[in-house]
């Protein structure tokens, strides 16, 4: 009598595997396109303001894509990006804004009214020698 031990997935199993992992990149690729959408958008809009020795910005309640800058990682990414697109930008080097950190801030829980906000560092310590 042998022991045989069946290691194979149960059916449906990889089917499942595949159809979340396709649904991940495609949430993926809507989060990156809404970010590039967003960056854009704040600086045509000139939204990056300078306040003495540091740099902010905030995400409107109403915009249509606030709602994935609610958790951390997503505003990091966007406020590094913004940061890494100001100061390539005409505004941001003629002013010397590359030394300067900047805050970005998301709505939280808009019933609850509160807000989530980050820190970035200015991109001369973000960028290596």
């Amino acid at each position: 009598m042998a022991l045989t031990i069946d290691s194979s997935p149960p059916l449906g199993g990889a089917q499942q595997n595949k159809d979340m992992l396709s649904d991940g990149i495609q949430n993926a690729k809507k989060f990156l396109s809404a970010l590039f959408k967003t960056v854009q958008s704040l600086l045509d809009m000139k939204q990056v303001n300078s306040s003495g020795p540091f740099l902010y910005v905030f995400v409107q309640e109403g915009t249509l894509d606030c709602k994935y800058y609610s958790k951390p990682h997503a505003l990091s990414l966007l406020a590094m990006f913004i940061l890494k697109a100001f100061v390539a930008s005409s505004a941001g080097s003629r002013t010397r804004n590359h030394s300067k950190p900047l805050i970005a801030s998301a709505p939280l829980d808009p019933l609850a009214e509160t807000c989530i906000m980050i820190g970035i560092p200015p991109v001369t310590e973000i960028i290596p020698r």
